[in-house]
């Protein structure tokens, strides 16, 4: 505890340095418009762009951005709440900004309301946790002893959807904080649903609203990368009775189906071919015996988009796993590293598109969605964009599904084993690993870490992506051994380079337009576009901002620890714009971890 004092010591004294350097520059003030004052969504608003139109801070004046306010998350009191340990746990959720107030979450079981101009906490309230009455439940699920991080919330209609241990989702009052209802034991799938396995709680993101006939669409649970997961799915719920309305599973029933991806082959895609086009014997005992040996897939980690003019929602999904070792999981894995056109009051598919088939190299299609109209050929057509860890880019008609354009990084040097899969090759959907029959270890790139694994966003006709290599070394694992993931990362032989670079792509036709290199760098977090420039958080401690026509260099600041959440764009109540730099959950050089907190930065006044 003493340590943990002094660094945040330490951190506050270097912000009263940091305050000083910004304010060493000539200053100018802008007068706030209406517009882009609300950061309500996990990706700004509900086509989960990434962009703020705002026009405030812009290239001409980002210079003069000046510390406002830090607020540190508290040290909790205790090192257990309702029996899950929070010792060590410093994560904080990526901000909202409504009406100038903000709301987080943290692994310390506490959500927190914070005043957007002074910093101030206007409301903390602590999860209701139980890991006795967890366990005894008798639920499907790793009751771990940790509570699990949060990566996002939902606000609606004054509410705040939070995401809770076991498998539950708190439902509170935004102004008071007050808890106002709960979806609990979502994850109560047992066998008789054709669930062998277990999941490893709640998911790391809030619900997705279908606000024209009120139904929150959730993830089931967080999927175990093991061979021990469980049978991964989406489910609707009433928004005002919170009652079930359906539920939607990515995966067969335990046990196999042999027909599972041929039934759904006449909606389907895989890797840009119709499914049903495809050989029978590619499509034929898809997953073998599923859930009986371990395999599964889940719900990707990331903000969902319904549209409310047609009613479906567009949801992605995770890698087939266990990742590395595909011995008991032959065929395509549909519905894994894929994505999925819902019905929203019903979960029937409208169709779905696989990305990535036969996954042995643990390439999710986790992050946002992004659904937009675009002008192609002289019409206009509704989009989807998504990218995945295989580090494509991919552009999908929103009404069936047809892959517009794919972009695949040149940046990326994938490893010798590091192939995509023939989805018409019946016979390499059979492959039980990447350098099979060989059983020694190998370099992999990209890696789970790698690829595309960050939000995009798109503004002005233009969507921009973060490619990342990252080489592991490899060693695949028996999936026969309990609890196996299919392969573990050894220390390296030599090292390898890893590096980010930052593109901008033609949203009409997949086409770069520029590109931008950050060598020694990894990156996982959002790209924000808005006013004219293109921001970005990195491992290497500095917010970057692009000129986002052109990628040139523009401005960057150093907080002096890596950051692994996007900058937040919005206005407090009196309109002043700002931008929140979140950070916290990783260690120091002393192997001791950084207090979670968020640093806010606005344009100095004159007046």
């Amino acid at each position: 505890m003493f340590f943990l004092k002094n660094i945040k010591v330490f951190f506050l004294f270097a912000l009263i340095i940091f305050s000083f350097s910004f304010y060493s520059f000539d200053k100018s003030h802008a007068t706030p418009d209406s517009d882009g004052r609300n950061w309500q969504y996990l990706n700004y608003d509900r086509f989960g762009t990434n962009y703020n139109p705002q026009m405030v801070v812009n290239s001409k004046n980002v210079n003069d951005l000046v510390f406002k306010w830090a607020f540190f998350v508290p040290e909790p009191e205790e090192k257990n709440l309702g029996g899950y340990i929070i010792d060590g746990q410093h994560e904080i959720s990526s901000p909202l900004i409504v009406d100038g107030n903000i709301y987080l979450s943290t692994a310390f079981g506490r959500i927190y309301s914070i005043d957007g101009e002074s910093g101030e906490v206007l409301w903390s309230t602590v999860l209701d946790l139980n890991r006795t009455r967890d366990q005894l439940e008798n639920l499907p699920i790793h009751v771990g002893p940790a509570i699990t991080h949060v990566h996002g919330i939902t606000f609606f209609e004054n509410k705040l959807f939070v995401p809770s241990p076991p498998c539950d989702i708190y439902i509170l009052d935004s102004i008071t904080g007050e808890n106002l209802d709960r979806i609990r034991d979502s994850c109560n799938i047992g066998m008789e649903l054709g669930n062998y396995g277990k999941y490893k709680g709640p998911q790391s993101y809030g619900p997705t609203v279908y606000e024209k006939e009120r139904i929150l669409i959730i993830a089931g649970g967080a999927i175990d990368e093991t061979n021990r997961g469980g049978r991964g799915f989406f489910a609707g719920y009433d928004l005002d009775t919170k009652e079930l309305l359906w539920r939607r599973f990515v995966v067969p029933p335990a046990g196999g189906d042999p027909n599972w991806a041929l039934k759904h082959s006449d909606v389907g895609w895989i890797r840009g071919i119709r499914a049903s086009e495809l050989p029978a014997s590619s499509l034929i005992d898809d997953w073998g015996v599923a859930g009986l040996r371990g395999s599964q897939a889940g719900p990707n980690r990331g903000q969902w988009v319904v549209d409310e003019s047609t009613g479906i929602v567009y949801v992605a999904t995770t890698h087939a796993a266990p990742a590395s070792n595909a011995t008991h999981r032959p065929g395509p894995n549909i519905f894994s590293a894929s994505l999925l056109a819902l019905n929203s009051t019903n979960g029937n598919i409208v169709w779905w598109h696989q990305i990535v088939p036969h996954d042995l190299s643990d390439w999710d299609c986790n992050w946002n969605i992004v659904l937009s109209n675009v002008t192609i050929d002289n019409s206009i057509t509704k989009i989807i964009l998504k990218s995945c860890k295989d580090g494509s880019l991919n552009a999908f008609n929103a009404q069936d599904g047809r892959l517009i354009w794919q972009f695949n990084s040149p940046a990326l040097i994938p490893c010798e084993f590091c192939n995509m899969i023939d989805p018409t090759d019946s016979a390499s959907l059979q492959k039980k690993w990447a350098n099979y029959p060989e059983k020694s270890s190998f370099y992999r790139n990209p890696t789970s870490r790698g690829g595309f694994v960050s939000d995009i966003a798109l503004a002005n006709d233009k969507v921009f992506v973060a490619s990342y290599n990252f080489w592991d070394y490899i060693a695949v694992l028996p999936v026969d051994i309990a609890s196996s993931e299919g392969g573990k990362s050894l220390p390296p032989p030599k090292f390898l380079e890893y590096n980010t670079t930052i593109y901008a792509i033609d949203v009409a036709t997949g086409e770069p337009m520029w590109e931008y290199f950050i060598p020694n760098s990894g990156y996982r977090t959002s790209l924000v576009a808005s006013g004219d420039l293109l921001y970005f958080s990195s491992t290497d401690g500095n917010l970057y901002a692009l000129n986002a026509d052109t990628g040139m260099f523009v401005w960057k600041r150093h907080f002096g620890i890596g950051l692994l959440m996007p900058p937040i764009i919005g206005a407090d109540a009196n309109g002043d714009m700002m931008i929140l730099v979140s950070y916290g959950g990783q260690n120091t050089n002393i192997n001791l971890p950084v207090p979670g907190g968020i640093i806010a930065l606005h344009l100095d006044s004159l007046d």
